[in-house]
């Protein structure tokens, strides 16, 4: 099959901290034997407007990552800073896009049109329509931005999104909200994303003690951080005191939540190793051997594969998109959502029987690498395109 992706995410090089899955993506799709063109979006908000008028050169004019698996075009669009007027950045942005999209999907000659997220989605809905071909929007998690759920916004998703060919979800979690915007879910599928493979010079996780934990988030709210710091403080108190504790990664909480650390009395114990490239991320999880992320708004979770491919024990949150691949006490552990109670409770049987912990974190390594890799993304997420060819 020929298939043109349409993406706001792509990294700018390969070890970018953002973007990287799409490009895993695009790369495992071209393995399989297939064609694949990327146009990558990027807003060109007004700052590089007066960059652009000087040197003809947007100021955020960022190269895309190079892969000789797919051909990749960039095109800038107008955009107002922090989803302000939304409709009419909706608006700027079919403007710009929907003609680059045109051409290159008839000089591919493509067989779909692939979109993420919804509002390059709604694009591509469009474009699909007017050339005759079937399109596919996935669609990552859902966003907390007022605005971008607001009356006008949902009823623009409702109009295209329930038009597109197939609407290709990352995790079970997203459905109900998704359908409740789009008004249907018979043409949805579920296909989870996949893991880059760490290198071979990066060491599986040791369990030997201290305890040693490890979060890798955006700090931002619902990534439940603040219920680690509260069920730490608790094991302490229950005289659990052999443990370590890394936070990788930034975001609007970063400072709070230091200061909750140190609130908590935990500063000593605690780590804010801040963000870091991928390869990175890497060799902190090497470190750690209890990955612990009670995320109550996850769609997927790609930093938990990660870390269960290192042979790290993964605690996740029931119903959220972790509950996918991890099966409660046979290959990792899910807790409540929103509870210190069940994280604290969960730390507790990790840190009583950590050879029986041992056996377990290994068949959740074994499983994400036979079941979860970009390999078998490949395989699901075409067979969806086949659908609606």
């Amino acid at each position: 099959m020929k298939i043109l992706c349409l993406t706001p995410w792509f990294p700018a090089a390969r070890n970018d901290r953002t973007g990287n899955y799409i490009l895993d993506s695009v790369e495992a799709i071209a393995d399989a034997g297939h064609q694949v063109a990327v146009l990558v979006t990027r807003p060109l908000r007004f700052a590089g407007l007066a960059t652009m008028a000087r040197t003809g050169i947007p100021a955020d004019s960022a190269d895309v990552a190079q892969t000789d698996k797919a051909s990749t075009a960039v095109r800038f669009h107008l955009s107002v800073p922090r989803n302000r007027l939304r409709p009419l950045s909706n608006w700027l942005y079919h403007r710009a896009v929907a003609p680059s999209l045109a051409d290159m999907a008839r000089a591919l000659r493509a067989d779909v049109i692939h979109a993420h997220t919804e509002i390059p989605g709604v694009t591509a809905v469009r474009v699909a329509a007017d050339l005759g071909l079937p399109s596919v929007v996935t669609i990552h998690g859902i966003n907390t931005d007022s605005r971008l759920n607001a009356p006008r916004q949902r009823a623009c998703y409702r109009e295209h999104l329930s038009r597109a060919s197939r609407i290709v979800l990352v995790g079970e979690p997203l459905r109900d909200h998704v359908a409740a915007i789009v008004g249907r879910s018979d043409h949805f599928r579920i296909v989870h994303n996949g893991f880059r493979p760490p290198g071979d010079d990066v060491a599986q996780a040791d369990w030997t003690r201290p305890l040693r934990l490890v979060s890798v988030s955006n700090l931002h709210e619902g990534k439940g951080i603040d219920l680690t710091l509260a069920a730490l403080r608790r094991l302490e108190d229950s005289g659990v005191a052999d443990w370590t504790y890394n936070v990788v990664g930034g975001g609007n909480q970063a400072v709070a939540l230091r200061q909750l650390a140190r609130d908590l009395g935990l500063s000593a114990k605690v780590t804010f190793s801040g963000p870091c490239d991928h390869d990175e991320v890497y060799r902190h999880l090497a470190r750690a051997n209890v990955f612990v992320l009670p995320s109550y708004v996850e769609a997927f979770g790609i930093a938990y594969l990660e870390a269960m491919s290192l042979g790290l024990l993964a605690i996740g949150v029931r119903g959220q998109g972790p509950s996918g691949f991890i099966r409660e006490g046979e290959n990792g552990f899910l807790v409540e959502p929103r509870s210190a109670d069940s994280l604290h409770a969960c730390f507790l049987r990790v840190g009583n029987d950590m050879p029986g912990m041992r056996k377990i974190a290994a068949r959740g390594r074994d499983h994400v690498r036979r079941n979860l890799t970009w390999r078998s993304h490949a395989e699901h997420l075409t067979a969806v395109f086949a659908e609606v060819v």
